[in-house]
């Protein structure tokens, strides 16, 4: 199933979508520089993330230099005090802030500060007000992605989940409808057997009195292959309803069970 449906792909948890972000100056810078801004359990979860999928090297920032750098040995990253960061503008490849400040910390002033990058810097805002201000939305020396725009991503990715939900759902159907079919089948066939075995009975009789009596010129070989064909169209013909008869009783969501099915075989039998 796996291989006919996406169930699995695309990230729904703030977190692991901000996670997704950081991948990205990942594919354009061969070691990227990563600002975590905050030290709380965001923070850490995507220490966490960055350090084990080698996304790039670690900067934690935060008012607390002490914090800072209590993260920086946990992760074998570097630290920064936030006044200094807001300063210096050390070169980075992504910002992801994620504190409790009631104002934005980042601002127009900190734009024109950054260092020139070949791509935009990644500035990934989780803070509740945001940690960025509006200066971010629209300046090309920066990408802004915040809340809004992960929680758009992650609903298009709840659709596609519903999507692929349908079409896994789709698959099973199939699949549960074949083998109740293919169930049916090999109890039906019992039931069709003794009409087949007197149609072949007919069959023979016919044939043998047709090649004594008006079509005497064949050879055996010859009268063999006509046997051969008559005996797959009389199985093709005896049997074929059986399959018709399954599926149709599969389709149809039948209440017939398989043990009553075997009780019609018997009194056929």
């Amino acid at each position: 199933m796996k291989r006919e449906n996406e169930f699995g792909s695309g990230a729904v948890s703030m977190a692991s979508l901000a996670a997704d972000e950081l991948a990205a100056p990942r594919k354009s810078v061969d070691e990227p520089t990563i600002a975590l801004v905050g030290s709380g359990a965001m923070t850490i979860k995507l220490a966490h993330y960055v350090q084990d999928n080698k996304l790039g090297k670690l900067l934690f920032v935060n008012r607390t230099a002490e914090k800072a750098d209590t993260l920086a040995n946990q992760f074998d990253g570097n630290a920064m005090a936030l006044s200094d960061f807001i300063e210096t503008c050390v070169p980075v490849d992504a910002i992801l802030s994620a504190t409790a400040a009631t104002e934005p910390i980042f601002d127009a002033a900190f734009i024109d500060r950054l260092a020139q990058r070949s791509k935009p810097v990644m500035c990934i805002d989780l803070a509740i007000p945001r940690d960025f201000s509006s200066a971010f939305d629209d300046n090309p020396k920066v990408k802004l992605v915040d809340i809004p725009y992960l929680r758009s991503k992650c609903n298009g990715n709840l659709r596609q989940k519903f999507v692929e939900t349908s079409k896994a759902n789709e698959i099973v159907r199939e699949a549960v409808n074949q083998y109740f079919s293919d169930r049916m089948e090999v109890s039906l066939k019992p039931i069709f057997h003794d009409s087949y075995q007197e149609s072949m009975r007919m069959a023979k009789s016919a044939l043998d009195d047709l090649f004594a009596k008006k079509v005497t010129s064949l050879s055996e070989e010859e009268k063999e292959a006509v046997y051969r064909l008559v005996t797959k169209l009389v199985a093709n013909s005896a049997f074929q309803p059986v399959k018709v008869l399954s599926n149709k009783l599969v389709e149809m969501g039948s209440d017939l069970e398989i043990a009553e099915i075997k009780d019609i075989r018997k009194e056929a039998v």
